[in-house]
């Protein structure tokens, strides 16, 4: 293939994009790999559709060329982050789509700026969804955030299934937990639910939310939802 082209190993195969080929998987890793010349590759990325997988695949790819990049994509982030902590050799990374489309979010609308355009000294977001992406956007909220000496980032989380989600994210973070001061509420804003919305206020009447974050399933319509709640604001 000439310079600049990109290769798919898939279950099934797809059409030829203009720079793109795929070749379906047929046989071990090692065989897969040296069919399509994955030895003149400058990176390889791995993505199974299952974390566990994915990792098996990637960690057995840098096994067999152990000089090219080889770069997993890890969809849970705090499998992500236990996995950036070991020692893995400078060409195998773990990395997640979702986290990097929240750090150029972050970076390019600045929330401790937003909240002082706004006249607010304290950070205050609101994320809807709390999936891969809404996970993503607290985690790099707390990163890249300038803190005050108003009080903690606040964090208030929209999603249908808060109580669950909240459990797990304090389990998995405990100390993280006790330097924000992070809210989730139970509920979905499509359903006008009266509940939910006297919650959100209480949360306001503390700071107002400097920025908001739509985070839901794509099949939710979350360009609708976003409409929606800035007709609220």
């Amino acid at each position: 293939f000439r310079k600049g082209r990109a290769i798919h190993l898939a279950a099934k195969r797809l059409p030829i994009a203009d720079r793109l080929a795929t070749f379906e998987r047929r046989g071990p890793l090692r065989s897969q790999l040296r069919r399509v010349a994955a030895q003149r590759a400058n990176r390889i990325i791995v993505d199974e559709g299952d974390d566990a997988d994915t990792w098996q695949t990637a960690q057995a790819a840098a096994m067999i060329y152990p000089g090219i990049e080889i770069l997993a994509h890890i969809t849970d982030p705090w499998i992500r982050d236990q996995l950036g902590r070991e020692r893995l050799g400078s060409k195998l990374v773990p990395f997640s789509y979702a986290g990097g489309a929240a750090r150029q979010v972050m970076l390019a609308h600045p929330p401790y700026l937003l909240a002082k355009a706004l006249g607010e000294k304290r950070q205050h977001i609101l994320i809807v969804g709390f999936g891969q992406v809404g996970q993503a956007v607290l985690r790099e909220f707390i990163v890249t955030s300038a803190l005050s000496d108003w009080g903690k980032l606040i964090i208030t989380v929209i999603d249908p299934r808060a109580e669950a989600l909240e459990k797990d994210f304090r389990t998995r973070h405990p100390h993280l937990w006790n330097q924000i001061d992070a809210r989730f509420i139970q509920g979905d804003f499509r359903q006008n639910d009266v509940t939910l919305l006297r919650a959100v206020q209480e949360r306001t009447a503390v700071a107002g939310v400097c920025a908001a974050y739509v985070a839901i399933d794509q099949v939710r319509h979350p360009l609708d939802l976003a409409f929606a709640l800035r007709s609220m604001s």
